[in-house]
């Protein structure tokens, strides 16, 4: 399957317009207001992106065409200034979808999918490091939206073959998101070099998918010369060493370094001192692994 993004995903498919409110909306969550807003958007939906409201998705009514958005009922508290939100048109707006609600038609399909979803999320949240905080975000608001629309799905009265285009948009979707946030993952938690010297391991990665690897460490708190070694499991069972950089704490000296490769095998960085540190001393380092369907 061709992967995208999902921000294209969303906007191909959904997107009428992209906006960023302008002051502070009506009391209580009556409107919200953006003054670069100029046509008329009345009967589509409204989705907040950002702020206290985030996933809050309303009808609109009314026309929007003098910057003044109106959903059907009013949003959780007032949208103030510099809150961003989408106006989608792809999908039948909320409630169109009522008006084919009432016969508590479900399909096994469907339910499968919905409980996926779910799982999905459990596993984006996991996954909401600082490293991945903006594609993490933006996979966990399209799943919110996505997951209503699969339950009005399952309180609607559809016919299967209608029903079954909609499930492959649903799952593509939710293969792409997958996708993208495999491609967000980091990790940046200093490691303690303990004073025991020897060599110790700073982070290891067990993975075997094939992925691309961007690597970076210092030994900036270090007092004493060492050797930092990435070593790889090319043949799935044992470490060998791929590359090895001695370090030294003069001034002037490099401090920095960096690692780029791709496997689909574990890999491991270490550190080893040279010369007693006398104190555990903090590694940092940061690890980007870029999934490769």
């Amino acid at each position: 399957m061709h992967v995208v993004g999902i921000k294209q995903i969303i906007e191909r498919a959904l997107v009428s317009y992209s906006g960023v409110t302008t002051s502070a909306g009506g009391a209580g969550g009556a409107t919200l207001v953006d003054s670069n807003l100029s046509i008329d958007y009345d009967g589509q939906t409204v989705l907040i992106t950002s702020g206290s409201y985030t996933g809050q998705a309303r009808d609109i009514d009314g026309d929007t065409s003098d910057g003044t958005v109106t959903p059907s009922s009013a949003f959780g508290g007032v949208i103030v200034e510099g809150t961003t939100f989408l106006i989608l048109s792809g999908i039948p707006a909320m409630a169109e979808f009522d008006d084919i609600k009432g016969s508590g038609w479900t399909n096994e399909n469907l339910t499968t999918i919905d409980a996926n979803i779910d799982a999905l999320m459990a596993v984006l949240g996991a996954k909401d490091t600082a490293a991945a905080t903006g594609a993490v975000s933006g996979a966990k608001l399209a799943m919110a939206y996505i997951k209503q629309l699969v339950t009005l799905l399952l309180n609607a009265t559809y016919g299967l073959s209608a029903i079954h285009t909609d499930l492959e948009t649903v799952d593509g979707i939710a293969d792409d998101i997958k996708a993208l946030v495999d491609s967000a993952e980091g990790d940046g938690t200093p490691f303690s070099y303990l004073d025991a010297g020897e060599e110790q391991t700073v982070v290891e990665d067990a993975a075997v998918t094939r992925r691309r690897i961007w690597l970076e460490f210092s030994n900036r708190n270090m007092t004493q010369p060492g050797t930092f070694r990435v070593y790889r499991k090319v043949d799935g069972a044992n470490y060998d060493l791929y590359a090895e950089q001695p370090v030294l704490v003069a001034a002037g000296e490099e401090r920095a370094f960096d690692a780029v490769f791709t496997t689909n095998q574990a890999w491991k960085l270490t550190y080893e001192e040279d010369v007693d540190e006398t104190v555990a001393r903090a590694i940092p380092f940061n690890v980007i692994t870029q999934v490769i369907e």
